[in-house]
């Protein structure tokens, strides 16, 4: 499948705050209220599908031929930052360690391989 042509980005963004209807709180404790009375940071990926003054919409899964879903629309005002995202094509040769850089860590014995 070739990726789409949008920009694929990591939005950084502050969500409204709500708590289950079944909470009680304390309204003269800080901490309580602090907890509640505060936006909720959310890091969206996905691609843009369109953004202008009004905002940002955003959608998660690409499903070829220019079709989308799993779309999030985020007002201009609660985004943070907006972070590009490079897609590589995968290197055909193997790599030792997975492909990672990395070596692969060894096995941990079962407690019954180490009596």
């Amino acid at each position: 499948m070739k990726p789409p042509s949008q920009a694929l980005v990591a939005l950084l963004w502050d969500d409204a705050n709500s708590f289950a209807p079944t909470r009680s709180v304390d309204a003269s404790d800080e901490r309580d209220m602090g907890q509640i009375h505060a936006y909720a940071p959310i890091l969206t990926v996905g691609w843009i599908l369109q953004s202008n003054d009004a905002g940002v919409t955003i959608a998660c899964e690409y499903l070829g031929d220019q079709d989308f879903r799993g779309l999030t629309f985020v007002p201009r005002t609660l985004i943070r930052t907006i972070t590009p995202i490079r897609l590589s094509a995968p290197s055909r040769r193997p790599r030792h360690g997975g492909g990672m850089g990395v070596s692969p860590p060894a096995p941990v014995p079962l407690a019954s391989e180490s009596d």
